[in-house]
């Protein structure tokens, strides 16, 4: 088997979601323009290339840095090396990061708030607990003096 039937046989395994590949394919083009389903299959295709070349790229960067991670600055490069690097392309991906970086923050907060909460209702429940224990003791003491 060729180099070329080995990539081709790995592409249509990387067989991509139909459906957001067809909402960016609308969006690309004209209002009232449509695109075929063989149209929109080669592009998904391209997709599918496109990503295990950036990916590879990406992995090779990582491997050069002795590392087995690839992180954004390795996807960055390969952008580069493939001549991608278009400011609009690197703005984009500093918005989705600055986004990636706002939902951890976001999401540590929550967690800290629920620990937060969960401990203020146990300390709660401990108070009343406790507050009911002495009234239960209160009335038992009363009722033993009468």
């Amino acid at each position: 088997m060729s180099d070329v039937d080995e990539a081709n046989e790995f592409v249509e395994v990387l067989k991509l979601p139909q459906a957001p590949i067809d909402r960016i394919i609308k969006e690309c083009l004209p209002a009232g323009f449509h695109a075929s389903k063989e149209t929109r299959t080669v592009f998904a295709r391209a997709v599918a290339v496109f990503v295990l070349c950036l990916g590879t790229a990406a992995s090779d960067n990582a491997k050069l840095g002795k590392r087995k991670t690839i992180n954004v600055k390795d996807v960055k490069n390969a952008l580069r090396m493939m001549r991608l690097d278009l400011p609009e392309i690197d703005e984009l991906v500093e918005r989705f990061i600055e986004q990636l970086e706002t939902e951890k923050v976001s999401k540590a907060d929550q967690t800290k708030n629920i620990e937060h909460d969960h401990e203020e209702e146990l300390f709660n429940d401990i108070v009343e607990n406790d507050s009911m224990n002495e009234t239960d003791t209160r009335e038992t003491s009363e009722v033993h003096l009468e």
